[in-house]
């Protein structure tokens, strides 16, 4: 932070004034700038009398200012997209539009369709096959996405505190109520269980064929994300408090483990698994990432970050000539870990500006990385090299989420510009 210092350097101001000034008229300009002298020996104090305590904001002012800077940040970061990346092309294939943001995106398995939910509380679905979209509208924010294993059924979670299951004509087959605010949901891999996990800490589960109850797995604490482990047998879900649980629905019983002490708080913000490996890794709001391992029920080793003062978005793991974790975050950069001794062995700077990473995808046992950000760009890194191969771009605001279809060469993402787009490869 600047120093604000309220002291006048005496010998530029003396030399400003003229030879004809008296003592007087110097003092009484001096004390003009808040800066009583004595006369005797010169010595200056600043004047506190004039001074005032800083108020002390309430929650709707505080509220209020950040809302200001978040609005500052924003015009700042679309003029910068828009100087640098304007007269580009857009290499979109397809725009789907909204009136807000769109938050999640989802893509289904045989890269057939794709679907965006909005902050403007609606979702739409588009048909790449057929170059058609139907879209429709809620009581509130769509919240979370996901396309059944057999590309059948789509799960639409919303913060009105209801899932819907909807097939690919768009009709809703269920809508499945919770008891308040959805912020993830995610099908069975090898079935039409739908998974769903809400900020009162409840999971719930329920056959997405006939649309019954299976069971709800209960923590008292807000979940902020959640996965199946590739097998189907476990849920690994994220909490608000730090902590992770890994669930049995058959038992209803939980594994719980923790990134920090009882007395902290740090935010598990994304968890990812691989099918080959029983471990998986978790990104957190204190900058680092933790590795697990599914059967044993604990975290085995922390992947420190080089600037703890950002948050984890997106990581990521890839089986390659050695194991590697990928992490990206807040401030911009792509961190790639070699999970055996746990160091950075290389940063990947996504965006030179400092925007956001919101997404990262590696291609399974391939030296490729995809990287999404809050700069509107997509770039693909060989891993070999340590160099960009390719960098699209079209979004005219950040990217805040994107998903990959590696099989079928095909991207989608949702922006900060009010819209959903698709890329190929």
């Amino acid at each position: 932070m600047e120093n604000n210092n309220n002291h006048i350097n005496m010998d530029e101001e003396f030399d400003e004034l003229n030879e004809s000034d008296s003592q007087e008229e110097i003092i009484d300009d001096i004390n003009q700038e808040g800066i009583i002298v004595d006369k005797k020996d010169g010595e200056e104090e600043e004047n506190n009398d004039m001074s005032e305590e800083p108020k002390e904001l309430n929650e709707e002012e505080l509220a209020q200012l950040d809302e200001q800077e978040m609005m500052e940040e924003s015009s700042r970061r679309v003029k910068t997209i828009i100087t640098k990346y304007g007269n580009d092309i857009d290499q979109r294939k397809v725009k789907i539009d909204f009136n807000d943001g769109v938050i999640c995106v989802a893509i289904s398995n045989d890269g057939k369709f794709i679907a965006g939910g909005s902050c403007d509380n609606s979702y739409s679905v588009y048909s790449i096959e057929h170059n058609m979209s139907y879209k429709k509208t809620y009581e509130n924010t769509v919240s979370s996405l996901a396309f059944s294993h057999d590309s059948t059924l789509l799960a639409v979670a919303s913060y009105d505190a209801t899932v819907r299951v909807i097939d690919i004509t768009g009709n809703i087959k269920h809508s499945l109520d919770g008891y308040d605010e959805f912020e993830w949901v995610q099908f069975h891999p090898m079935g039409h269980v739908v998974i769903a996990g809400s900020v009162d800490g409840a999971i719930w589960l329920w056959n997405g064929d006939s649309g019954k109850l299976i069971t709800t797995l209960n923590s008292g604490i807000p979940t902020t994300i959640g996965r199946v482990t590739p097998d189907g047998k476990h849920i690994v879900a994220g909490y608000q408090d730090g902590s992770i649980r890994i669930w049995s629905p058959k038992t209803q019983e939980s594994i719980k483990m923790s990134i920090c002490q009882p007395t902290e708080s740090v935010e598990i913000t994304s968890i990812e698994m691989i099918p080959t490996s029983k471990i998986g890794i978790i990104g957190a709001a204190d900058g680092n990432c933790y590795l697990f391992n599914e059967e044993l029920g604990r975290i085995c080793a922390t992947l420190k970050s080089d600037n703890e003062d950002t948050s984890v978005e997106s990581v990521g793991m890839n089986k390659l000539h050695s194991n590697f974790a990928f992490s990206g975050s807040l401030d911009g950069i792509i961190r790639m870990y070699d999970m055996d001794n746990g160091q950075i062995v290389h940063e990947f700077i996504h965006s030179e500006d400092h925007f956001s990473v919101t997404k990262i995808s590696p291609l399974q046992g391939q030296y490729v990385l995809t990287t999404f950000g809050m700069d509107s760009r997509i770039k693909l890194w060989d891993l070999r090299t340590k160099n960009c191969i390719k960098e699209m771009g079209g979004h005219q605001d950040g990217i805040i989420c994107a998903e990959v279809n590696w099989d079928k060469k095909l991207i989608v993402t949702g922006s900060e510009d009010n819209t959903m787009g698709l890329f190929a490869l």
